[in-house]
């Protein structure tokens, strides 16, 4: 994948360091969606984001991009990247805030289809052909 800067990027020292980038995937030719983010390591229910998008698909919700590649990252010793503030907190309870917050993260990664909000439709016709559409369960006929 070829990323350009984030078009979108959470601030500050707290929450999951969520970035997005339009990306250009080498390997299909096209423009993709690419999000890289912390998740939550102790979910065992839905896990990564890309389980939860494979259970809705497989339970027949609409609408939902595709999802072409996702995965958990690996560090330089080829072991999934945690953070490390909860090994502190383990060491000194002054730190512990598992109490507080979910625990440790994983970071996390996930190309999908594109999709954008409708606040970035290009004008009125746009904006009212993606409510019809979705409001019939239909895909949306608009074409950027």
């Amino acid at each position: 994948l070829i990323l350009k800067r984030p078009f979108h990027s959470t601030g500050g020292v707290l929450g999951r360091a969520t970035r997005a980038y339009l990306a250009y995937d080498l390997k299909t030719k096209r423009l993709v969606f690419f999000k890289d983010a912390w998740r939550a390591a102790y979910s065992r229910i839905l896990g990564a984001e890309s389980n939860t998008y494979r259970i809705l698909k497989e339970h027949g919700v609409p609408h939902l991009p595709n999802v072409l590649y996702a995965c958990d990252v690996m560090d330089y010793t080829g072991e999934i990247q945690k953070t490390k503030t909860y090994g502190v907190a383990i060491l000194n309870r002054a730190w512990d805030q598992r109490a507080k917050r979910h625990g440790e993260s994983i970071h996390h990664r996930i190309v999908q289809d594109i999709a954008y909000p409708l606040t970035q439709a290009i004008d009125e016709r746009e904006f009212i052909q993606a409510l019809h559409d979705a409001a019939l369960g239909e895909h949306s006929t608009v074409h950027v």
